[in-house]
């Protein structure tokens, strides 16, 4: 059986193409730039996210959105996402979804706020 084909039609692995223009021409924001969010997933890990989104918020090109989905941290983690990240949208999840249950969820709210392009990470992720 031969491997599956790659699609013909979409993006590029990098995103954008080399005038820095979205590969489908097609950019939700009206603009050359794709918009591009970043869905960090956590669970108890507040002072990593901290330096993550620190990181994020800090690129010379930030995200145009950045979402936390919280998965049920009981470590102080939502407020001090409410406090010190106000420009970040919080998730918080009822339970503990793991990785995977966190990045869907993450990945169906990018795609609801129109995203071009999503960034997924966990917390201990500093770009």
């Amino acid at each position: 059986m031969a491997a599956a084909e790659p699609p013909t039609t979409g993006t590029s692995t990098t995103g954008t193409s080399t005038t820095g223009t979205s590969t489908t021409g097609i950019s939700s924001t009206g603009g050359d730039q794709p918009r591009v969010i970043a869905v960090v997933v956590t669970y108890n890990r507040r002072d990593l996210l901290a330096e993550a989104l620190s990181a994020v918020l800090g690129q010379s090109q930030a995200p145009h959105a950045v979402i936390v989905i919280d998965n049920a941290s009981t470590d102080g983690t939502a407020e001090m996402v409410a406090t010190r990240f106000p420009s970040v949208r919080l998730a918080t999840a009822r339970r503990n979804t793991g990785g995977a249950g966190g990045f869907a969820y993450g990945l169906a709210l990018a795609l609801a706020e129109a995203a071009d392009l999503v960034w997924l990470m966990d917390d201990d992720t500093v770009p």
